[in-house]
Parts: C-alpha cells; structure tokens; sequence
C-alpha cells in the first residue's frame, strides 16, 4: 500500500516531535502521570474536546490518515487550524 510506509513513518516523526516538546517543558512524572490519567479518564477528555481527540486519533489511525491524505490531496478539506478547542488540563 502506498500509505502504510508514509504513515509508519509519520508516526515515528510525530512521536519524536512530540516527546521532544513535552521533554523540554513537562519532567517525567508529569507527564507519566498525564498518560495514566488521559487513560483512566479517556471519556472526560473526549467529551471536553472531542475534536482534538478525534484529530490525535486520526495521526495513528492507518484508516483514517489515509483518508485524511486522500482528502488533502484532492482538496476536499477546508481545515483552519483555528477551529481546535484549546483546553487547560492543568
């Protein structure tokens, strides 16, 4: 399949990027514990941010990454970075 090398190495791309930033501001029991509660509470965050779980979702979902691809490639998504909720879970 022409996505699945694409992806995996999103994937590893967007893991790094993202370890990278916690790393620098977040010291490792924060953010093992965030972890642990972003799993204990998965339906409380998924009902105060639906969308931005959907979208994280969507980064490691094959399915869902390739029609996301698909999309953006024919045009057919209309994405403004502004629409993601931002919410505090300190």
């Amino acid at each position: 399949m022409e996505y699945t090398p694409i992806h995996e190495n999103y994937i590893k791309i967007l893991n790094s990027t993202i370890d990278s930033k916690i790393i620098a501001i977040y010291s490792d029991d924060l953010v093992k514990n965030f972890y642990l509660d972003f799993a204990n509470n998965f339906k409380l965050y998924e009902s105060e941010n639906s969308e931005t779980v959907e979208i994280l979702y969507g980064f490691i979902d094959f399915q869902k990454f390739k029609n996301q691809m698909l999309e953006f490639k024919t045009g057919g998504v209309d994405y403004k970075p502004s629409q993601i909720k931002k919410v505090n879970y300190s």
